[in-house]
C-alpha cells in the first residue's frame, strides 16, 4: 500500500519531525516569523484538536504604541520583550524556540534576547544573541548619518534616531 504524504510536507512547509520533538518537549513554544515588514512572534501551546495561541506581539503593535523606526533588530527585541511581559501575565514562565523551517536568524535572536530579559526562560546560546550595541540600533543610526541619497529620507523627515526611539518605548513598556 502506498504511503501519501500530507500536503504541507509536500510543499517544504512543515517538518513534522522538528515538530514532533517540540510537541513532546510538552513546553510552551516561541514561535517566531519574519517577513520584510514585520516581525511577528507567539506562546503557542499543542492541544489535539488544535494549536492555542496564548499571547502574539508583532511589530504593527509596537507602530500603536508610536515606534517609527521599521521592522529591524531593535524591532525584534522589542517585540520579544512585548511577548514576555504578555506570556508573563498569562501565567507563561518557560517556552522552547520554534523557527519552524525557517533559518535562525539576527532577529529571531533578538526576539529571543527581549523574551528572557522580559523573564520568560527560553533554551538559548549566549553566543548566538546580538550584541547590545545593535539590539539599541546604533549600526543603523551610525549608518544613516554616511547614507547618501533617499535612504533613509523618511527617518530623516521625521527626525527618527532608531537608539532614541528603542529607548523611549523600551522604557514604556517597562513602566506599563
Amino acid at each position: 500500500m502506498k504511503r501519501r504524504n500530507l500536503k504541507r510536507r509536500l510543499r517544504g512547509v512543515t517538518d513534522y519531525n522538528k515538530r514532533l520533538a517540540l510537541l513532546k518537549s510538552g513546553k510552551t513554544r516561541l514561535v517566531v516569523r519574519k517577513t520584510c515588514g514585520n516581525v511577528v512572534a507567539q506562546l503557542v501551546n499543542y492541544r489535539p484538536e488544535g494549536d492555542v495561541v496564548v499571547a502574539t506581539a508583532d511589530v504593527r503593535r509596537l507602530r500603536k504604541l508610536g515606534w517609527k523606526a521599521g521592522a529591524n533588530s531593535s524591532a525584534a527585541y522589542l517585540v520579544g520583550f512585548m511577548l514576555g511581559k504578555l506570556g508573563r501575565e498569562k501565567k507563561v514562565h518557560s517556552a522552547v524556540l520554534d523557527t519552524g523551517r525557517h533559518p535562525c536568524s539576527a532577529k529571531v535572536m533578538a526576539v529571543v534576547k527581549g523574551a528572557v530579559d522580559a523573564g520568560l526562560k527560553v533554551p538559548h546560546s549566549k553566543d548566538a544573541l546580538p550584541d547590545e550595541e545593535r539590539l539599541r540600533g546604533e549600526h543603523v543610526d551610525a549608518y544613516m548619518k554616511v547614507a547618501k541619497g533617499h535612504q533613509f529620507s523618511r527617518y530623516r523627515k521625521q527626525g527618527v534616531s532608531v537608539v532614541g526611539e528603542f529607548e523611549k518605548l523600551l522604557s514604556k513598556l517597562k513602566g506599563g
